[in-house]
């Protein structure tokens, strides 16, 4: 189901090469990129507020586009794409969750274009 949705959202032009993307290459992107990723969530008033301040590049790939998962990555009870807006410090990305939202949040980065890198973003509540 995952890679459905990734596939609705990333997909922009199709190329002669298939990129086949591995768990263990994922994991490695995401143990080597996430430290880019800054992740502030604020309590205020009954809801969290949730700022993800990412880099503009990785290397020489630069930033695509960005979704929400909600619950799982491979079944998610939300998904929805991600904005990113600029920031002193690259990009922004952030939105507000009531308290009966707050479960497992995933923010997935893709940079590059054709056979590009993602990155998983863990969101952690306070």
């Amino acid at each position: 189901m995952r890679w459905i949705l990734l596939s609705l959202l990333f997909c922009g032009a199709s190329h002669a090469a298939t990129c086949i993307v591995t768990e263990e290459q994922e994991f490695l992107w995401n143990e080597k990129y996430r430290p880019l990723f800054k992740v502030n969530t604020d309590y205020f008033d009954e809801s969290y507020s949730v700022e993800i301040v990412i880099p503009n590049k990785i290397g020489e790939r630069e930033y695509q586009n960005s979704a929400l998962f909600i619950d799982s990555l491979d079944e998610p009870s939300l998904f929805m794409p991600a904005e990113a807006f600029e920031h002193d410090e690259g990009k922004v990305v952030w939105y507000t969750v009531g308290n009966e939202l707050v479960r497992k949040h995933f923010l997935v980065f893709s940079y590059g274009e054709g056979c590009g890198i993602s990155v998983t973003v863990p969101v952690v509540f306070n």
